[in-house]
Protein backbone atom coordinates (compact mmCIF):
# COMPACT_ATOMS: atom_id res chain seq x y z
CA UNK A 1 0.00 0.00 0.00
CA UNK A 2 2.86 2.05 1.16
CA UNK A 3 4.38 1.66 -3.00
CA UNK A 4 1.43 2.68 -4.18
CA UNK A 5 0.69 5.85 -2.48
CA UNK A 6 4.59 6.68 -3.63
CA UNK A 7 4.17 5.64 -6.97
CA UNK A 8 0.84 7.85 -7.38
CA UNK A 9 2.36 10.87 -5.43
CA UNK A 10 5.03 10.89 -8.29
CA UNK A 11 2.45 10.94 -10.78
CA UNK A 12 0.87 13.62 -9.40
CA UNK A 13 3.93 15.79 -9.56
CA UNK A 14 4.42 14.94 -13.36
CA UNK A 15 1.15 16.87 -13.76
CA UNK A 16 2.02 19.25 -12.08
CA UNK A 17 3.43 22.90 -13.71
CA UNK A 18 6.85 23.52 -12.17
CA UNK A 19 6.57 27.28 -10.48
CA UNK A 20 9.29 29.72 -10.05
CA UNK A 21 10.26 32.52 -7.56
CA UNK A 22 10.26 35.19 -10.61
CA UNK A 23 7.86 36.52 -12.71
CA UNK A 24 8.99 34.64 -15.88
CA UNK A 25 6.57 31.99 -17.81
CA UNK A 26 5.99 30.22 -20.41
CA UNK A 27 6.73 26.21 -21.68
CA UNK A 28 10.31 24.64 -21.67
CA UNK A 29 12.00 21.40 -23.24
CA UNK A 30 14.07 20.56 -20.47
CA UNK A 31 16.27 17.59 -20.20
CA UNK A 32 16.03 15.15 -17.61
CA UNK A 33 18.09 16.01 -14.24
CA UNK A 34 18.54 12.46 -13.45
CA UNK A 35 17.95 10.52 -17.03
CA UNK A 36 19.78 12.61 -19.32
CA UNK A 37 18.91 11.10 -22.15
CA UNK A 38 15.43 12.24 -21.93
CA UNK A 39 13.38 15.29 -22.97
CA UNK A 40 10.68 16.54 -21.52
CA UNK A 41 8.29 19.61 -21.82
CA UNK A 42 6.50 21.67 -19.17
CA UNK A 43 5.08 25.23 -18.06
CA UNK A 44 6.48 27.61 -15.38
CA UNK A 45 3.90 29.23 -13.28
CA UNK A 46 1.09 27.88 -15.67
CA UNK A 47 -1.68 25.52 -15.60
CA UNK A 48 -0.52 22.72 -17.88
CA UNK A 49 0.87 19.10 -17.78
CA UNK A 50 4.41 17.67 -17.66
CA UNK A 51 5.15 15.16 -20.83
CA UNK A 52 8.13 13.05 -22.18
CA UNK A 53 8.69 13.89 -25.71
CA UNK A 54 11.78 11.87 -26.34
CA UNK A 55 13.88 9.49 -24.85
CA UNK A 56 17.66 8.36 -26.65
CA UNK A 57 18.04 4.73 -27.50
CA UNK A 58 20.99 2.79 -25.10
CA UNK A 59 24.34 4.28 -26.14
CA UNK A 60 27.77 4.06 -23.58
CA UNK A 61 28.13 7.08 -21.49
CA UNK A 62 25.22 8.71 -23.32
CA UNK A 63 24.21 12.25 -21.98
CA UNK A 64 22.88 15.15 -23.22
CA UNK A 65 24.67 18.53 -22.54
CA UNK A 66 22.55 21.34 -24.13
CA UNK A 67 19.01 21.94 -25.63
CA UNK A 68 17.88 24.72 -27.83
CA UNK A 69 14.33 24.55 -29.79
CA UNK A 70 13.35 26.52 -33.30
CA UNK A 71 11.01 29.04 -32.00
CA UNK A 72 7.84 29.11 -33.94
CA UNK A 73 8.57 25.48 -35.41
CA UNK A 74 8.86 22.09 -34.26
CA UNK A 75 12.99 21.17 -34.40
CA UNK A 76 14.59 20.83 -31.10
CA UNK A 77 18.07 20.55 -31.41
CA UNK A 78 20.52 19.12 -28.64
CA UNK A 79 23.85 18.48 -27.60
CA UNK A 80 25.25 15.27 -26.89
CA UNK A 81 28.42 13.49 -25.51
CA UNK A 82 29.11 9.64 -25.38
CA UNK A 83 32.20 7.75 -25.97
CA UNK A 84 34.19 5.66 -23.96
CA UNK A 85 35.30 7.51 -20.97
CA UNK A 86 37.88 5.37 -19.78
CA UNK A 87 39.49 5.20 -22.99
CA UNK A 88 39.21 9.46 -23.04
CA UNK A 89 37.02 9.27 -26.16
CA UNK A 90 34.76 12.07 -25.93
CA UNK A 91 32.31 12.32 -28.96
CA UNK A 92 30.06 15.67 -28.95
CA UNK A 93 27.68 15.62 -31.76
CA UNK A 94 24.61 17.79 -32.44
CA UNK A 95 20.93 16.11 -33.03
CA UNK A 96 17.81 17.41 -34.95
CA UNK A 97 14.47 15.81 -33.74
CA UNK A 98 10.96 16.96 -35.88
CA UNK A 99 8.41 16.86 -33.36
CA UNK A 100 5.02 16.00 -35.00
CA UNK A 101 2.88 15.91 -31.66
CA UNK A 102 4.75 16.74 -28.07
CA UNK A 103 2.31 14.07 -26.57
CA UNK A 104 3.52 11.31 -28.53
CA UNK A 105 6.90 10.08 -28.83
CA UNK A 106 8.52 7.87 -31.52
CA UNK A 107 10.47 10.71 -33.59
CA UNK A 108 14.01 9.43 -34.14
CA UNK A 109 17.00 11.92 -33.79
CA UNK A 110 19.31 12.36 -36.51
CA UNK A 111 22.85 13.40 -35.84
CA UNK A 112 23.62 15.85 -37.98
CA UNK A 113 27.68 16.32 -36.68
CA UNK A 114 28.60 12.84 -36.95
CA UNK A 115 31.99 12.72 -35.66
CA UNK A 116 33.24 14.82 -37.51
CA UNK A 117 33.87 18.22 -35.62
CA UNK A 118 35.34 17.25 -32.24
CA UNK A 119 34.21 18.59 -29.04
CA UNK A 120 31.20 21.09 -29.51
CA UNK A 121 31.01 22.83 -26.25
CA UNK A 122 27.41 23.86 -24.38
CA UNK A 123 26.03 27.29 -25.43
CA UNK A 124 28.42 26.87 -28.57
CA UNK A 125 25.45 26.01 -30.99
CA UNK A 126 21.71 27.48 -32.23
CA UNK A 127 18.83 26.95 -34.17
CA UNK A 128 17.35 30.08 -36.08
CA UNK A 129 13.38 30.40 -36.43
CA UNK A 130 14.12 29.08 -39.96
CA UNK A 131 15.71 25.71 -38.44
CA UNK A 132 18.61 26.11 -39.86
CA UNK A 133 22.02 25.24 -37.18
CA UNK A 134 25.28 27.64 -36.38
CA UNK A 135 27.66 25.86 -34.09
CA UNK A 136 31.06 26.28 -32.88
CA UNK A 137 34.34 23.71 -33.34
CA UNK A 138 36.60 24.89 -30.77
CA UNK A 139 38.58 21.72 -30.87
CA UNK A 140 38.42 20.37 -34.29
CA UNK A 141 40.21 17.35 -35.21
CA UNK A 142 42.99 17.00 -37.60
CA UNK A 143 42.31 18.58 -40.84
CA UNK A 144 38.59 20.41 -39.87
CA UNK A 145 39.18 24.45 -39.31
CA UNK A 146 38.03 25.67 -35.52
CA UNK A 147 35.54 28.11 -36.51
CA UNK A 148 31.63 28.66 -36.82
CA UNK A 149 29.85 26.52 -39.07
CA UNK A 150 26.20 26.21 -40.63
CA UNK A 151 24.07 23.45 -41.09
CA UNK A 152 21.23 24.52 -43.15
CA UNK A 153 17.58 22.32 -42.50
CA UNK A 154 17.85 21.36 -46.22
CA UNK A 155 20.75 19.75 -44.90
CA UNK A 156 19.16 17.23 -42.55
CA UNK A 157 18.08 14.40 -44.42
CA UNK A 158 21.20 14.00 -46.29
CA UNK A 159 23.90 11.01 -45.34
CA UNK A 160 26.34 13.40 -44.53
CA UNK A 161 24.74 16.97 -44.26
CA UNK A 162 27.28 19.32 -45.51
CA UNK A 163 28.53 22.18 -42.47
CA UNK A 164 29.55 25.30 -44.22
CA UNK A 165 32.41 27.52 -42.21
CA UNK A 166 31.07 31.11 -41.56
CA UNK A 167 34.11 32.48 -39.79
CA UNK A 168 36.90 31.14 -38.75
CA UNK A 169 38.54 30.99 -35.16
CA UNK A 170 35.13 32.26 -33.65
CA UNK A 171 32.39 31.04 -31.50
CA UNK A 172 29.54 31.36 -29.19
CA UNK A 173 27.40 31.83 -32.26
CA UNK A 174 23.68 32.91 -31.48
CA UNK A 175 20.54 33.73 -34.14
CA UNK A 176 19.08 36.87 -34.19
CA UNK A 177 15.08 36.72 -34.14
CA UNK A 178 15.15 37.42 -37.91
CA UNK A 179 17.05 33.82 -38.58
CA UNK A 180 19.20 36.02 -40.91
CA UNK A 181 22.12 37.18 -38.26
CA UNK A 182 24.32 36.22 -36.10
CA UNK A 183 26.19 37.62 -33.13
CA UNK A 184 29.56 35.93 -32.35
CA UNK A 185 32.90 36.70 -30.59
CA UNK A 186 36.05 36.42 -32.67
CA UNK A 187 39.40 37.71 -30.93
CA UNK A 188 37.18 38.55 -27.29
CA UNK A 189 35.35 41.17 -29.89
CA UNK A 190 31.64 40.77 -30.36
CA UNK A 191 30.58 40.80 -34.06
CA UNK A 192 27.30 40.25 -36.26
CA UNK A 193 26.90 38.53 -39.27
CA UNK A 194 24.59 38.28 -42.33
CA UNK A 195 25.15 34.85 -42.74
CA UNK A 196 23.67 35.22 -46.55
CA UNK A 197 25.86 37.78 -48.02
CA UNK A 198 28.88 36.97 -45.40
CA UNK A 199 28.98 41.13 -44.29
CA UNK A 200 30.62 40.98 -40.91
CA UNK A 201 30.16 44.34 -38.18
CA UNK A 202 32.14 44.75 -35.51
CA UNK A 203 29.90 45.60 -32.16
CA UNK A 204 33.33 47.17 -30.96
CA UNK A 205 32.80 45.87 -27.67
CA UNK A 206 34.43 43.35 -25.70
CA UNK A 207 32.33 40.54 -24.36
CA UNK A 208 31.58 36.52 -23.97
CA UNK A 209 28.43 34.68 -24.59
CA UNK A 210 25.69 37.40 -26.67
CA UNK A 211 21.87 37.43 -26.61
CA UNK A 212 20.09 38.81 -28.93
CA UNK A 213 16.32 39.82 -26.91
CA UNK A 214 13.45 38.46 -28.26
CA UNK A 215 12.61 41.32 -30.10
CA UNK A 216 15.87 42.42 -32.41
CA UNK A 217 16.59 45.24 -29.90
CA UNK A 218 19.09 44.34 -27.67
CA UNK A 219 22.12 42.52 -27.04
CA UNK A 220 23.61 40.89 -23.52
CA UNK A 221 26.86 39.77 -23.01
CA UNK A 222 28.96 39.01 -20.26
CA UNK A 223 32.66 40.23 -19.17
CA UNK A 224 35.02 38.04 -17.39
CA UNK A 225 37.89 38.35 -14.59
CA UNK A 226 39.81 35.40 -16.01
CA UNK A 227 39.47 32.36 -17.63
CA UNK A 228 35.40 31.45 -17.95
CA UNK A 229 34.10 33.82 -14.81
CA UNK A 230 31.87 36.04 -15.45
CA UNK A 231 31.85 39.19 -13.02
CA UNK A 232 29.71 41.44 -15.36
CA UNK A 233 26.59 41.48 -17.39
CA UNK A 234 26.07 44.77 -19.79
CA UNK A 235 23.42 45.28 -21.95
CA UNK A 236 23.68 47.58 -25.56
CA UNK A 237 21.46 48.83 -27.75
CA UNK A 238 21.55 47.16 -30.89
CA UNK A 239 20.28 50.35 -33.14
CA UNK A 240 23.01 52.95 -31.61
CA UNK A 241 25.37 50.35 -29.62
CA UNK A 242 25.37 51.93 -26.63
CA UNK A 243 25.47 50.65 -23.57
CA UNK A 244 22.24 50.97 -21.32
CA UNK A 245 22.73 48.68 -18.71
CA UNK A 246 25.31 46.85 -16.56
CA UNK A 247 25.24 44.72 -13.19
CA UNK A 248 27.57 42.57 -11.40
CA UNK A 249 26.21 39.46 -10.50
CA UNK A 250 26.53 38.29 -6.58
CA UNK A 251 28.97 36.28 -7.01
CA UNK A 252 31.36 35.78 -9.83
CA UNK A 253 31.00 32.49 -11.52
CA UNK A 254 31.49 30.26 -14.44
CA UNK A 255 28.27 30.63 -16.61
CA UNK A 256 26.47 27.20 -18.61
CA UNK A 257 23.57 29.29 -19.60
CA UNK A 258 22.78 33.04 -20.60
CA UNK A 259 19.89 34.25 -22.61
CA UNK A 260 17.17 36.09 -22.67
CA UNK A 261 13.63 35.08 -21.43
CA UNK A 262 10.68 35.75 -24.24
CA UNK A 263 9.08 38.32 -22.91
CA UNK A 264 11.99 40.36 -23.32
CA UNK A 265 11.92 41.76 -19.62
CA UNK A 266 14.32 38.99 -18.64
CA UNK A 267 17.57 37.35 -18.17
CA UNK A 268 18.12 34.55 -17.09
CA UNK A 269 21.46 32.36 -16.23
CA UNK A 270 22.75 29.69 -14.99
CA UNK A 271 25.75 28.79 -12.45
CA UNK A 272 28.03 25.88 -12.68
CA UNK A 273 28.55 26.48 -8.42
CA UNK A 274 25.46 24.43 -7.15
CA UNK A 275 24.02 24.50 -10.68
CA UNK A 276 21.51 26.99 -9.92
CA UNK A 277 19.25 29.49 -11.76
CA UNK A 278 19.25 33.22 -11.98
CA UNK A 279 17.26 36.10 -13.04
CA UNK A 280 17.47 39.63 -13.92
CA UNK A 281 14.81 42.06 -14.99
CA UNK A 282 15.30 44.89 -17.46
CA UNK A 283 12.99 47.43 -17.63
CA UNK A 284 12.80 48.80 -21.61
CA UNK A 285 11.71 52.25 -20.49
CA UNK A 286 14.10 53.41 -18.59
CA UNK A 287 16.49 50.96 -19.99
CA UNK A 288 17.90 49.70 -16.34
CA UNK A 289 18.98 46.44 -15.67
CA UNK A 290 17.43 44.89 -12.28
CA UNK A 291 19.49 42.74 -8.92
CA UNK A 292 19.70 38.91 -9.30
CA UNK A 293 16.84 36.77 -7.76
CA UNK A 294 16.68 33.32 -7.85
CA UNK A 295 15.16 31.51 -10.16
CA UNK A 296 13.30 28.14 -11.35
CA UNK A 297 14.68 26.42 -7.73
CA UNK A 298 11.71 24.14 -7.09
CA UNK A 299 13.29 21.90 -9.92
CA UNK A 300 11.07 18.59 -10.97
CA UNK A 301 11.14 14.80 -10.71
CA UNK A 302 13.10 16.03 -6.87
CA UNK A 303 15.99 17.19 -8.53
CA UNK A 304 17.05 20.72 -10.06
CA UNK A 305 16.39 21.05 -13.52
CA UNK A 306 19.53 22.39 -15.49
CA UNK A 307 19.47 22.09 -18.77
CA UNK A 308 16.06 23.55 -20.78
CA UNK A 309 14.81 26.24 -23.13
CA UNK A 310 11.96 28.25 -23.96
CA UNK A 311 9.36 26.72 -26.72
CA UNK A 312 8.60 30.03 -27.90
CA UNK A 313 9.13 34.19 -28.34
CA UNK A 314 7.16 36.49 -27.33
CA UNK A 315 3.79 36.71 -24.79
CA UNK A 316 3.00 33.10 -24.02
CA UNK A 317 -1.11 32.26 -23.11
CA UNK A 318 -2.93 29.56 -22.33
CA UNK A 319 -6.39 28.74 -22.13
CA UNK A 320 -7.59 28.48 -18.44
CA UNK A 321 -10.02 25.88 -19.03
CA UNK A 322 -8.33 23.77 -21.16
CA UNK A 323 -5.20 24.08 -20.04
CA UNK A 324 -3.49 22.06 -23.01
CA UNK A 325 -1.00 24.09 -25.44
CA UNK A 326 1.28 23.00 -28.65
CA UNK A 327 4.14 23.07 -28.62
CA UNK A 328 5.31 26.27 -29.46
CA UNK A 329 2.76 28.06 -26.92
CA UNK A 330 -0.43 28.53 -29.23
CA UNK A 331 -3.73 26.86 -28.37
CA UNK A 332 -4.76 23.59 -29.32
CA UNK A 333 -8.42 23.04 -29.96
Amino acid sequence: MKNLITLFCLFVICLLPVTTRADVSGEIVLVHPVKQRELWITHLNVGGTTHQIYEHEPEPNFRILDVVTQKGGKYIAFLARSGDEAAGIHLHNIYIIYIFNKYRRGEKALNITQNRFGEIDERGFDISKNGDIVFASERPPAGVMKGIYLIPRTEFQETAPRATMLVKNAYDPVWFPDGERIAFVEDHHIYILTVATGEKIPLNVKGYLPTVSPNGQYIALTKKIFALVVSQIDIHSLSTQKLLSTRNPTHNSFLMDFKWAPDDDHLVFTTLTGRKHHVMSFNQQIQHLGKQKDFLDQGIFGHHIVIYDWTHSGAYSIDSNVHITTLWGKLKM
